[in-house]
């Protein structure tokens, strides 16, 4: 896992991520949405929020963070999130 504060990866991680299988999870807010969405165009992995939530019936949230403070959980295990990434351009609607 790799954290990043902003909304860019520098290029020196893009670089060290090259051949790497990569899952992004960026937040739930509109700048999160854009680089999903960029991810998404280039055939990249990113995390559709609004199907995780709706089908978890979890409350709307602007990152994982916050969820987990709202729902009173210390951690997702990958089997938990892993199912909501997808680099399917049509998924774009589930961002």
């Amino acid at each position: 896992a790799i954290a990043v504060t902003g909304c860019s990866i520098p290029e020196e991680i893009k670089k060290a991520l090259e051949n790497c299988e990569v899952l992004y999870l960026w937040d739930n807010d509109e700048a999160g949405r854009e680089n999903s969405l960029k991810c998404l165009k280039e055939g990249k992995k990113v995390f559709l929020w609004s199907d995780f939530l709706k089908n978890n019936s979890y409350p709307k949230v602007k990152d994982i963070n916050e969820l987990l403070l709202k729902i009173n959980k210390d951690k997702f295990t990958i089997d938990e999130l892993i199912g909501y990434f997808s680099n399917n351009i049509f998924d774009k609607l589930m961002l």
